[in-house]
């Protein structure tokens, strides 16, 4: 009996946990993270306040955590058949993973947006350490699938060249036209550039044999 009683519980806290996520991306992509407050996403969510606070301390934790589940991991998932395929180039390999960012930061562009302006401005270390631990893994799988297939590629211009495509990934995409106003570009001309000036920088032109 206890046992059926906890997992009664757990499944009545996974709903809940749902409802949450739920209202809070709805509130996010209409109203933006600064203008919803931890009170809207429990009335929406259908929970009491001290409930929603016992699952998550702030706004821009429930951000992280709704980035973490929607789209952190779905990044992960779908790059793993780019870089375990050892017949790309590395060329293709940066097409492709750049591609597939660029997509899901679009589709999830108020969610991430929030992520970002507040692991940037926020004072709250754990929020910016899971992001950073996010972003450090799957920037290493890319890392090493190119200097797997680049002969000669230097590790720290692979590094540098990787932080710059993928600031400039967000800027465009998260964040719309940035203040110079120098060129615009589609989505996919933004992601063919970039793997342009990212080869060209690591001056990665052969395989590894």
């Amino acid at each position: 009996m206890r046992a059926i009683h906890h997992t009664a519980r757990q499944v009545r806290s996974a709903d809940t946990e749902e409802r949450i996520a739920t209202s809070a991306r709805e509130l996010l992509r209409s109203r933006g993270l600064e203008a919803v407050t931890m009170a809207d996403i429990a009335a929406r969510a259908g929970v009491s306040i001290g409930g929603l606070y016992a699952r998550f301390p702030s706004k821009e934790a429930l951000a992280v955590y709704l980035a973490d589940k929607r789209v952190f991991e779905e990044l992960e998932r779908q790059s793993a058949g780019i870089f375990d395929d050892a017949d790309t180039s590395a060329g293709d390999v940066v097409r492709r993973y750049m591609s597939t960012a660029a997509a899901l930061y679009r589709r999830n562009r108020p969610l991430l947006r929030a992520v970002y302006v507040a692991t940037r401005t926020g004072t709250d270390e754990a929020l910016r350490a899971r992001v950073r631990e996010f972003n450090q893994k799957l920037h290493q799988r890319l890392r090493e699938a190119v200097l797997a297939r680049c002969r000669g590629a230097r590790p720290e211009a692979v590094n540098l060249g990787i932080l710059s495509m993928m600031s400039t990934l967000r800027e465009l995409v998260l964040f719309g036209q940035p203040v110079s106003d120098l060129a615009r570009l589609s989505e996919e001309e933004v992601v063919e550039e970039l793997a342009t000036q990212f080869m060209a920088y690591v001056d990665c032109r052969r395989k590894k044999k």
